[in-house]
């Protein structure tokens, strides 16, 4: 063992890791900060940017070196792989008590870039091999068998405001039914369809529940909420609710192509696996395109799903976007001709598809997170989009009102929280006439709003007797962020 290695084995014992245990990748340091509790941190004086005396020496040695994988808190993106670690990252690292991996030896972008590019050969070759499969396959029987699982989905049991949501817009359903049926019967997207049976049977090999697997829950459950905004959305209509439902079922299909070990990693992805990961649009694109033989703008927006609205961004990736997951270079001549000719047309659909796509995934579980509220994931959404502008002002707009409209709509009832009471009860309470008044009192909305900034029209009612009201005016977050998809 070298002086690094004992050094990083002292940083183990110190952030109280379980004796023995082995680093998890001989090329990353782990820093467990959760472990150090609330109480304690690694710095003496934070503001300052001064460590303790226990942590100077592990603390300053990493200084400078690579983030291993991408970092969140609470589902917040903090810092992506590959950024270099500061004092300042280190300060929210330690404020929030975030557990942290980074690089023991820099590789530099050339280097990603070549390692990228290995790994994307073996991907087109597996991807060819698929396509010379295609022919030893019961095409029918496979259709038949995705089509009816898809139904057999929607039908399932889901959390209360995604059954409310669905009821609402059940006349959407016929649109949603007449998209898989496309998908399962013409000979066009037997790729597609064949790669979604793959992945149903691989979801059920790795899924430890009885419910569907992630990427086919997340797959049906984007497309639903990307039908729904198409219809509040006036730029989408009645007749192409359907091509949109086709193209969601098929957005993420190209994640057939990522080897297993990281579509169902358990835990977060290192840069290089993170960059594999976004291939899986391309490989959609593939999927949808028949190797690039049908170029319709179908096939091109399953490949754009992940587009954002800045494309100067490091996140971005698609077709256009300098990044080691663009696929720019993939392309034939002709594809980049019928893209340039089509492009146009992609727009709306892609701008919805990101949205939704972005909503599900942050409001899901997964193996390596847990679920966000709606609130967290609107709050969120926002907070990047102002920064950053990743997704379409108007369209996101779209979705924070249906949500507003549907879940808080007038009539219904919530029981009174600590929050509530905070928000509208100036003057002080004791403990003892909180807990009374919360077992004694709920709110009823009478009017709701368009947009997070806004508030609703409440009231809070003695629940015995609703003579006696007050009326309150209560912003959605107070209720949405305790709300779950």
């Amino acid at each position: 063992m070298n002086k690094s290695d004992a050094t990083w084995e002292q940083t183990v014992a110190m952030l109280e890791c379980i004796p023995g245990k082995k680093i998890e990748d001989p090329q990353f340091l782990y820093f467990p900060l959760k472990k150090l509790g609330k109480d304690k941190s690694i710095f003496q004086d934070r503001d300052k940017g001064i460590f303790s005396e226990e942590f100077n020496e592990e603390m300053q040695s990493i200084i400078n070196k690579q983030l291993a994988v991408h970092t969140y808190y609470e589902n917040e993106l903090i810092a992506t792989a590959g950024t270099h670690i500061s004092v300042d990252l280190l300060k929210k690292f330690d404020a929030l008590k975030i557990n942290f991996k980074v690089m023991k030896n820099e590789t530099s972008p050339t280097e990603n870039h070549e390692l990228f590019e290995h790994e994307m050969a073996h991907l087109i070759k597996r991807q060819n091999r698929f396509f010379d499969g295609l022919k030893n396959r019961d095409i029918s029987r496979i259709q038949h068998r995705v089509n009816d699982y898809i139904h057999l989905a929607l039908s399932k049991d889901t959390p209360p405001w995604s059954i409310h949501i669905q009821k609402k817009y059940q006349h959407l359903l016929p649109y949603f039914e007449g998209s898989c049926k496309t998908l399962t019967s013409k000979k066009k997207y037997i790729a597609v369809t064949i790669a979604l049976d793959q992945i149903i049977e691989n979801d059920k090999c790795f899924s430890n529940t009885k419910n569907m697997g992630e990427t086919i829950a997340h797959i049906i459950k984007m497309s639903w909420i990307s039908l729904i905004m198409a219809h509040e959305i006036e730029d989408f209509r009645e007749d192409e609710y359907q091509t949109l439902g086709l193209i969601c079922l098929g957005h993420d299909t190209g994640k057939a192509m990522i080897p297993q070990k990281i579509l169902y990693k358990r835990g977060r992805l290192t840069s290089l696996e993170n960059e594999i990961m976004k291939s899986h649009a391309f490989f959609s694109f593939l999927l949808a395109s028949h190797n690039q033989r049908f170029l319709d703008f179908e096939s091109f927006v399953m490949g754009l799903h992940h587009v954002k609205e800045d494309n100067t961004l490091p996140q971005s990736y698609g077709i256009f976007h300098d990044t080691p997951a663009s696929f720019s270079t993939y392309l034939t001549s002709d594809a980049r001709t019928k893209l340039d000719q089509l492009y146009e047309t992609t727009i709306k659909f892609y701008r919805v598809i990101n949205i939704a796509d972005t909503f599900e995934a942050i409001t899901a579980s997964r193996i390596y997170k847990k679920s966000s509220s709606i609130g967290k994931a609107l709050e969120i959404m926002v907070k990047n989009n102002t920064r950053n502008r990743v997704l379409h002002g108007p369209y996101l707009n779209t979705l924070i009102k249906l949500l507003i409209n549907t879940i808080l709509h007038k009539g219904i009832i919530f029981r009174l929280t600590d929050k509530i009471l905070d928000f509208c009860l100036a003057d002080k309470t004791t403990p003892e006439q909180r807990s009374l008044l919360k077992q004694t009192h709920q709110v009823i909305i009478l009017n709701s709003c368009d947009q997070l900034e806004q508030t609703l029209e409440c009231l809070i009612v003695e629940i015995k007797q609703t003579k006696e009201s007050r009326p309150v005016q209560l912003p959605p977050m107070l209720f949405l962020e305790t709300l779950f998809m």
